[in-house]
């Protein structure tokens, strides 16, 4: 039995997970929608680490064909100043790591948002996007589908992505029968597999988000075929986006680790080859040193030697001869102590 307060953690993450699914199938969407005109080129890893050392968990990070960073946050709660300082925070980390200029859209969820902007910092040009989901007639949309499936007109990619909204948009009555009826148009439905289940992996969590019964979860679940097939592509969602941040990660880490290694290796190589050379050095110089000590030091002793002869012969045999003899030129000699 699984308690309140857990049960309630585990509903949330699901609503969150069901959310940041939703960014990163559909950023583009997101962006022709507040007429943005750029799009998606690349998406990065969600965390960034600060000089500090601490780590911040962003919703949805991408590079933009552009050239700029694009910043995804969804808040459950009502924005404040809390998130909206948040949010400048991710803006200030972006450029400082990338260097680049920042797109900051917020999807609030909840009504009653304080949409002033967070301007304690008045250097930084800070204006979020801010995209308020209650504000859009949940109603309305979900009889344009239901009216498209009537006339088996098939769902374009736009369709999906506000199909996959329609439990966070406003609605009049209970969301069981809203979940209920949103199951219904899904199974019925004209949309390409790849859309279709995305959708299904979407209508999976909001079931276990807003459906209380079980019973009713299970015939749900039923209907739209949710087996195998949902694990297999809310892994594929899951992983995709990770292992994304993850290769190029592995990238820029190599190479920077590699820059990095090489100046280490290079600073460090050349104190252990200063200190190995004055060794080595000290080594040849003492052996070097031995050999021409006992080469200077038997030529000396010649030149000593042919001095004592010269001076003591008696003039029987010249100096010229002596040094011939011994190969010293006479110069030497004569300057021999």
């Amino acid at each position: 039995m699984i308690s309140i307060v857990n049960k309630n953690r585990i509903n949330f993450h699901n609503k969150d997970t069901r959310v940041k699914i939703s960014m990163r199938n559909h950023a583009n969407f997101i962006l022709k929608h507040l007429e943005i005109n750029d799009s998606v080129k690349r998406i990065l890893e969600k965390d960034l680490t600060t000089i500090e050392g601490r780590n911040l968990k962003l919703d949805f990070r991408a590079e933009l064909t552009s050239g700029r960073i694009l910043d995804i946050e969804g808040e459950s709660d009502v924005l404040r100043d809390k998130q909206l300082k948040k949010s400048l925070g991710y803006l200030k980390e972006n450029y400082s790591q990338e260097g680049k200029q920042t797109i900051t859209i917020i999807i609030a969820l909840a009504e009653g948002n304080h949409k002033r902007i967070y301007d304690k910092e008045p250097c930084i040009d800070f204006k979020p996007y801010i995209i308020e989901i209650k504000k859009y007639n949940g109603e309305q949309y979900l009889n344009i589908f239901k009216n498209k499936v009537q006339d088996k007109e098939i769902f374009s990619d736009n369709d999906c992505a506000i199909f996959e909204m329609l439990p966070e948009m406003k609605f009049n009555r209970d969301m069981n029968d809203v979940i209920d009826e949103a199951a219904h148009v899904l199974k019925d439905a004209i949309i390409p597999t790849d859309n279709k289940n995305s959708l299904i992996t979407i209508m999976n969590l909001s079931i276990d988000y807003y459906v209380d019964d079980e019973d009713q979860r299970d015939e749900l679940r039923g209907l739209l075929k949710m087996d195998e097939a949902f694990d297999s592509e809310f892994d594929r969602m899951m992983d995709e986006s990770e292992q994304n941040g993850i290769k190029q990660g592995m990238v820029e880490g190599i190479a920077l680790g590699r820059k990095e290694g090489i100046a280490v290796g290079r600073k460090e190589g050349i104190v252990e080859g200063r200190k190995e050379g004055i060794v080595e050095g000290k080594i040849e110089g003492i052996i070097e040193g031995k050999i021409e000590g006992r080469k200077e030091g038997i030529e000396e002793g010649e030149l000593r030697i042919l001095r004592y002869l010269m001076e003591n012969n008696n003039g029987d045999i010249s100096v010229e001869k002596i040094a011939e003899k011994f190969n010293h030129p006479i110069s030497d000699v004569l300057n021999s102590k």
